[in-house]
C-alpha cells in the first residue's frame, strides 16, 4: 500500500518543482482547496490533509475487484496522531481522555492522551466522504471504529506535493541511515506495563509510547459543597491564602505550546458517582470514620492492621485528613478530606475534598480551584483545568475505595473488572467568567478550537443552551457547564442532574454486564450442543454457568439498589427567575428519570432471561451427566465381560501350552535316554539275532529272536527280565517312562514356583499365575494402623534406629502460624526376617508429636499373606523391645489396629479367656444338633407322595358315597406304603392327620404338597 501511495505521489505534475522550491509548510494551507480541484466549500488545511495521509499508509479502499481492502483500527490511530503531535508534525492538542483498550476479549478503562482537534478532523474527512469510517464491536461488545482512505481521498493526495509528507513518514516508518521507508511501525497494547509499544517485525525495532504517560501540574483547591445538601454551618476550610504555593511548582507537561481558546474563572467542580449503599452501610462507614468520637478529626488509612497486639506500626507515606462536617443517621454523611498522596519531586498540589455521602449511593465530591501553575482563580485555563480533573478523579476513587466494605467493594468489582479505580463520574462545572464572552452557546460551538477545548472537560458536546442574563449551559457525554455570573446559585439545580446522570453511567455499566454474561452464556448452550463430539466441554459449561450465575446474583442485588435509586431521586428546587425556568426546562429531570425506570425494567427483563438460561443449562447439563454415567456404566460391563472372556481364554491357552511344554520336556528325556541305553555303558551287552524272512514287492522284512539261552548279559544279570519284560510288552515301558518324565518335569516346576515365591518374595498370582506367565509382580501388601497415644523418649528411639533401615524421616509443622507448640514427626524403617518364609521386610512407621513427647500413631506394612494376628503379635514383641529400651514409656496401653488396604476397620483384642471358647464350642454344638434334628425331621419325598395319594384317595371315596354317611378316617388307617407310619412319628414331622371335617383334609394336602415342591426346588436348585 505504501508503494502504491509513493507511485501516485511520484506521479505529480512539475508544478511540484516549483512547490519544493518554495519549501513545504503551513503557509500553503488556504490553497489547497485549490489544488486538490474538489467541488467543496470546506477549507482544507495541511493537518487534514497529512491526517488523510497517515491513514492511507495503514487503511486504503480496493481500486479494483481483485485488491483487498485495509483498515486502521481507532486506537492504533490514536497513538500514531499522538506521536505526530509531539513531534511536531501535527499541530493539535491534546488533553487526557478516559476510554476502554480492549485486548484479547477483555477490556480495561485507561488514561490516553487523546486530541479533540484530531477527531473534529477526522468527522471533517468523514463528512466530505475524503474518510470512510466503519463501526465494529469487540469481543466484550465494546463499540470500535475503523477508517481507510476513500477514493476521494487518494485523488486528493496524488495531487499533493510528496515533500509534504517527508516528516510524517519519519513517524510512521523505521528509521535507518538510507531513509528506505520499507520498514513500517506495528502498534501493539502490552498488558503487562499497560503502555502501547511502536516495533518492526522486521528488524526488531521497538519503543513505548507516551500516550499513556499523564501529564501533572501544580495547584491548589478549596473544599466545596452544595448549601442544600448541608445541615450544619461548620464553615468549610478555604485554601486561597495558599494559592500562590501553586506558582512554586513545576509541571511535566511535554507541549509547552498550549493554545488556549477559552479561560474560565471563579470555577467549582463537583463529581458524581453511584456506588451501592445503604442504610446499614453508611451507618457502618459514620462509625469507622468516627461522627460520634469527641474529636471529630483525624487521619485515615486503608491499611488493614493483621496484628493488633504489635507495639509499632509502619505505613506508606500518603495518608488522608478527615474532618466531619455534619451527618444524619441512615440518611447522608459530610466530610472534609485532605489528600495527602505522594506527587513527582516539583509538583506541589494543595487538594482538598468536600465529600457527601448518600444513604442512597449517591457520592459527591466537591472542591474550588484557586489556583493552577500560574493561574490564579479568576483565569483558569481549559487545557490546565482537563489535566487536573485527571488528578483530581483518580484520588476521589481512591479515598472512597478506602471506606467501603468488602461487599460493596466486590460488587463493583464484578461492574468494572479491572478499571475499579477508574470508574466513570459525571462531572459538573460552574465558573462565573468565561473568556471570550460571546452573546449566543451557538458561537462556541463552532466545531473549531472553542468546541475542541469545551469537550476537554465535559466530553463530546451534545447541546448547548442559551439561557438568561448571558447563562450558558454545555451538556457533554461525561459533564455538563454552567457559565454565567450567578452560576454558583443554580447548584440545586444541576446537582440532582448529575444524580440522575451517574445513575445513566452506572445503568450502562450494568447493561455491558449483562452483555458480556449472556455473552457466556450463549458461550455455554453453544457448547452444550456440541457435547456428543466434544464430551470435554462439560467442565467448561459448568464453569461458565457457575461464574454466571454468581455474577447474576451480584447485579441482581445492585439492581435492587439502582431501583430504590432512582425511585427516591431527588429533584431541582422550584425555579426563582428566569434562568432557573429555563434551566429546569432544559435539564428534564423527570424525563431522565422515566428513561431509567424503562432502562430498569429491560435490565430485569434480561436478567430474568438469563437466570431461564442457566436453569436450563443445569437441566441439560444433569441430564448429559446422567447419559454419560450410563454410558460409562454400560461401557465398563460390556469391557469387564470382555476382560473375563479373554482372561478365561487366556488362562485355557496358557494350561494348554503348560501342557505342552511339560510334554516336550518328557520326549527329551525318553531321547536321551533311548540314545544312550541303561546300562550299555557299565555291562555288555548281546544284541538280539537278525534274520531274514521274507522278500515281499521289493521290501526285505526281518525278524530278531533271542540270543542264544536267552541271555542278553553275563555281567548284568537284572537285564535279562527286564530284557524279557520289554519284549512281551513293547509298550508298557514306553508309557510308564513318559509317565515317569512328566511327573519329574512337574516337581521341577512345583520346585522352581516355591523358589520364588518363599525366597524372592515374587508371584503373589500363585501357581496357577506361575503356569500361565503372569509377569514378576511383589505380593500385595496390606497397612494395619495402630492407635497408641502413649508417651515416648525421642532419643532414646533414635538410638534404636540405629544400624535400621530408614525409609523416611520428616518434620512437618501441623499449624504454621504456632511456632514451636505443635510439630508432627514421623519417622519409617524397615524390620527385617520377621517370618521364617517371608524375606520381605516389614515397614514399622511411627508418628509422634515432639511438643508432646507422645507416640500418637503406629503403621506396620507387610504382606498381604500375613494375617493380622501375626501382625498383632510382632507388634506386641516390637512393643516389648521398646519398653525394654526405654523408647516407650507406658506398658498399659493396648492398641487398636485399621486396615487400610481394604478400607475396613479392624480392631485388635485380646484373646478370649478359656471359659469364653468353651461356652462358643457349646453353643456351636448345640446349633449343631438342632440344625441335625430338624434336618431328620422332614418327610422324605417318596413318604410326602404317598400321603398325598391316601388323602386323595380317601376324599374321593368320601364324596362317592352319597348314600352313606360320611366315615371318618380314623388316624391309624392311614398307611403310607411301603412301610408303616408311626403317628407319633407323623407328629414329630409336623403333619396333621385330625380329618374331622374338611378343613382338616386340606390341612394335610398342603403340607404333602408343600413338601414335595421343597424337595422338587432342591432338585431343581441341584
Amino acid at each position: 500500500m505504501n508503494e502504491l501511495l509513493d507511485e501516485e505521489l511520484s506521479e505529480s505534475s512539475a508544478s511540484d518543482t516549483e512547490s519544493q522550491d518554495e519549501g513545504p509548510g503551513r503557509d500553503r494551507a488556504a490553497n489547497l482547496a485549490n489544488i486538490t480541484g474538489e467541488d467543496s466549500d470546506f477549507t482544507w488545511s495541511t493537518d487534514h490533509v497529512l491526517l488523510c495521509a497517515l491513514i492511507s499508509f495503514y487503511g486504503k479502499c480496493s481500486l479494483h475487484p481483485a485488491e483487498p481492502e485495509s483498515w486502521i483500527r481507532s486506537t492504533p490511530l490514536q497513538v500514531l496522531i499522538f506521536e505526530c503531535i509531539s513531534s511536531g508534525v501535527l499541530d493539535f492538542d491534546y488533553s487526557p481522555v478516559l476510554t476502554h483498550v480492549s485486548h484479547k476479549g477483555t477490556s480495561k478503562r485507561i488514561w490516553l492522551n487523546l486530541s479533540q482537534e484530531a477527531q473534529s478532523a477526522l468527522d471533517d474527512l468523514q463528512e466530505n466522504d475524503v474518510i470512510r469510517v466503519l463501526k465494529m464491536y469487540t469481543e466484550d461488545h465494546k463499540p470500535s471504529s475503523c477508517f481507510q482512505v476513500s477514493p476521494v481521498g487518494l485523488r486528493m493526495l496524488k495531487k499533493v506535493p510528496s515533500s509534504l509528507f517527508d516528516e510524517l513518514k519519519h513517524i510512521v516508518y523505521v528509521p535507518d541511515k538510507q531513509n528506505s521507508y520499507k520498514d513500517k511501525l506495528q502498534i501493539e497494547w502490552r498488558a503487562e506495563v499497560g503502555k502501547f509499544a511502536l516495533h518492526s517485525l522486521k528488524t526488531g525495532f521497538f519503543r513505548y509510547s507516551a500516550i499513556t504517560d499523564i501529564e501533572d501540574v501544580s495547584y491548589v483547591s478549596s473544599p466545596f459543597i452544595p448549601n442544600f445538601l448541608r445541615r450544619s454551618k461548620t464553615p468549610l476550610t478555604s485554601n486561597l491564602n495558599r494559592a500562590v504555593e501553586a506558582f512554586k511548582g513545576k509541571t511535566n507537561i511535554m507541549d509547552a505550546d498550549l493554545m488556549e481558546a477559552i479561560s474560565l474563572g471563579n470555577v467549582r467542580i463537583t463529581l458524581q458517582e453511584w456506588i451501592p449503599f445503604g442504610e446499614n452501610s453508611l451507618t457502618y462507614i459514620s462509625t469507622n470514620i468516627g461522627v460520634k468520637d469527641r474529636c471529630q478529626f483525624a487521619r485515615f488509612s486503608s491499611l488493614k492492621l493483621a496484628d493488633f497486639t504489635g507495639n509499632n506500626l509502619a505505613t506508606e507515606t500518603g495518608l488522608t485528613d478527615v474532618k466531619i462536617l455534619d451527618y444524619s443517621e441512615q440518611k447522608f454523611l459530610n466530610v472534609e478530606a485532605e489528600i495527602k498522596y505522594p506527587e513527582e519531586e516539583g509538583i506541589v498540589q494543595v487538594e482538598f475534598f468536600g465529600i457527601h455521602v448518600s444513604a442512597r449511593g449517591h457520592i459527591l465530591f466537591g472542591l474550588e480551584i484557586e489556583s493552577i501553575m500560574t493561574r490564579m482563580k479568576d483565569d483558569i485555563s481549559i487545557d490546565l483545568l482537563s489535566r487536573t480533573i485527571v488528578d483530581i478523579l483518580q484520588d476521589s476513587s481512591t479515598i472512597i475505595e478506602s471506606i467501603l466494605t468488602e461487599n460493596q467493594k466486590d460488587m463493583l468489582v464484578s461492574l468494572f473488572q479491572q478499571s475499579l479505580h477508574l470508574r466513570p463520574k459525571y462531572n459538573c462545572f460552574l465558573a462565573q467568567k468565561v473568556e471570550p464572552l460571546f452573546l449566543s452557546c451557538s458561537q462556541y460551538l463552532d466545531g473549531g478550537d472553542h468546541e475542541n477545548e469545551i469537550a476537554q472537560l465535559i466530553g463530546s458536546v451534545r447541546a448547548g443552551h442559551d439561557l438568561a442574563k448571558q447563562h450558558f449551559l454545555f451538556i457533554g457525554s461525561t459533564g455538563v457547564l454552567l457559565v454565567g455570573e450567578e452560576a454558583h446559585e443554580y447548584d440545586s439545580f444541576l446537582v440532582p442532574f448529575c444524580s440522575l446522570q451517574s445513575l445513566q453511567l452506572i445503568t450502562g455499566v450494568l447493561f455491558e454486564c449483562f452483555n458480556h454474561l449472556n455473552s457466556l452464556i450463549d458461550e455455554g448452550l453453544r457448547l452444550l450442543q456440541e457435547i456428543e463430539s466434544s464430551p470435554y466441554n462439560v467442565a467448561r459449561i459448568q464453569y461458565v454457568m457457575t461464574h454466571s450465575f454468581k455474577e447474576l446474583h451480584k447485579l441482581d442485588f445492585v439492581l435492587k439498589h439502582i431501583s430504590d435509586s432512582i425511585r427516591d431521586a431527588a429533584m431541582p428546587p422550584e425555579p426563582r427567575n428566569d434562568v432557573g425556568y429555563k434551566l429546569l426546562a432544559v435539564l428534564k429531570c423527570r424525563k431522565t428519570q422515566r428513561i431509567l425506570i424503562a432502562r430498569l425494567t429491560a435490565l430485569r427483563n434480561s436478567f430474568e432471561e438469563a437466570i431461564k438460561k442457566i436453569r436450563f443449562v443445569e437441566r441439560r447439563i444433569t441430564s448429559v451427566n446422567r447419559n454419560r454415567l450410563v454410558k460409562h456404566v454400560t461401557s465398563s460391563s460390556s469391557n469387564f465381560e470382555r476382560i473375563i472372556v479373554n482372561s478365561v481364554t487366556y488362562f485355557h491357552n496358557a494350561n494348554g501350552m503348560w501342557a505342552v511344554k511339560l510334554l516336550l520336556i518328557a520326549t527329551f528325556f525318553s531321547k536321551l535316554a533311548s540314545k544312550f541305553r541303561i546300562g550299555s555303558s557299565f555291562c555288555k551287552v548281546v544284541p538280539m539275532v537278525k534274520n531274514f524272512t521274507n522278500l515281499v514287492a521289493g521290501s526285505v522284512q526281518y525278524t530278531f529272536i533271542d540270543p542264544p539261552n536267552q541271555i542278553y548279559s553275563a555281567d548284568c544279570p537284572w537285564i535279562n527280565p527286564v530284557q524279557l519284560k520289554l519284549n512281551a510288552y513293547p509298550f508298557g515301558f514306553g508309557a510308564a517312562f513318559v509317565v515317569a518324565a512328566l511327573l519329574l518335569a512337574y516337581l521341577a516346576n512345583l520346585l522352581s514356583f516355591y523358589y520364588f515365591k518363599f525366597f524372592k518374595g515374587k508371584f503373589a498370582n500363585g501357581l496357577r499365575g506361575w503356569r500361565v506367565g503372569f509377569p514378576d509382580v511383589k505380593a500385595s501388601r496390606t497397612a494395619y494402623r495402630i492407635d497408641v497415644n502413649v508417651p515416648i523418649r525421642e532419643d532414646a528411639l533414635l538410638q534404636y534406629l540405629k544400624g535400621k533401615v530408614m525409609v523416611k524421616s520428616s518434620l512437618r509443622q501441623v499449624d504454621p502460624r504456632v511456632e514451636d507448640k505443635s510439630s508432627i514427626k514421623v519417622y519409617e524403617w524397615q524390620e527385617r526376617r520377621w517370618w521364617i518364609f517371608q524375606q520381605q521386610s516389614i515397614d514399622v512407621l511411627f508418628r509422634l508429636d515432639s511438643s508432646l513427647s507422645k507416640l500418637m500413631t503406629v503403621m506396620l506394612t507387610c504382606d498381604r499373606r500375613v494375617g493380622y494376628g501375626y501382625v498383632e503379635k510382632k507388634w506386641n514383641l516390637l512393643r516389648k523391645t521398646m519398653i525394654e529400651r526405654g523408647v516407650l514409656l507406658d506398658s498399659e496401653g493396648i492398641p487398636s489396629a485399621h486396615v487400610l488396604g481394604k478400607m475396613k476397620a479392624r480392631t485388635l483384642r485380646r484373646r478370649k479367656s478359656l471359659k469364653g471358647r468353651e461356652e462358643a464350642a457349646t453353643w456351636k454344638k448345640q446349633k449343631a444338633e438342632r440344625d441335625a434334628n430338624r434336618k431328620s425331621h422332614r418327610l422324605s419325598k417318596a413318604d410326602a407322595r404317598a400321603i398325598r395319594d391316601r388323602v386323595v384317595k380317601k376324599l374321593h371315596a368320601r364324596d362317592n358315597a352319597s348314600s352313606n354317611k360320611t366315615q371318618e378316617l380314623a388316624p391309624e388307617e392311614i398307611i403310607v406304603e411301603p412301610k408303616e407310619v408311626n403317628i407319633e412319628e407323623m407328629k414329630l414331622k409336623n403333619v396333621k392327620f385330625d380329618f374331622i371335617d374338611d378343613q382338616s383334609h386340606s390341612y394335610a394336602l398342603d403340607e404333602a404338597i408343600e413338601i414335595e415342591s421343597e424337595e422338587e426346588s432342591e432338585d431343581d436348585k441341584r
